[in-house]
């Protein structure tokens, strides 16, 4: 499967959030942030996951529920991977979806 973005951003979108498996296995993550710069001028938003399977699904699917409540993509970032302590440090939060029967699993971009 490849992913055509000259055809979402010829669709009228501006940008498209795009997650990878964990870079600490996959030098893909790398790779789509090379290709966003070089190519797309930064339009492609590219996440780590910092994971695979049901923990980036939990990524994916929180941040499609906050962009349809109109939160901005740096505000999504945060949210799931730096959760503010009490101590004043950080830690990455992974957010737990209960179902994914309730999620339509769609493209979806901005």
């Amino acid at each position: 499967m490849s992913i055509d973005f000259e055809k979402i951003f010829n669709e009228g979108y501006e940008k498209v959030i795009h997650f990878t498996i964990s870079s600490k296995l996959s030098s893909m993550n790398q790779l789509f942030n090379n290709v966003s710069r070089d190519y797309f001028d930064n339009k492609i938003i590219v996440i780590d996951s910092y994971a695979v399977s049901s923990v980036m699904l939990s990524h994916v699917l929180f941040t499609v529920d906050e962009l349809a409540k109109g939160t901005e993509i740096e505000q999504i970032i945060e949210k799931i991977f730096v959760l503010p302590l009490p101590s004043g440090t950080r830690e990455k939060n992974y957010i737990k979806i209960e179902s994914v029967e309730d999620y339509p699993l769609r493209s979806f971009c901005v």
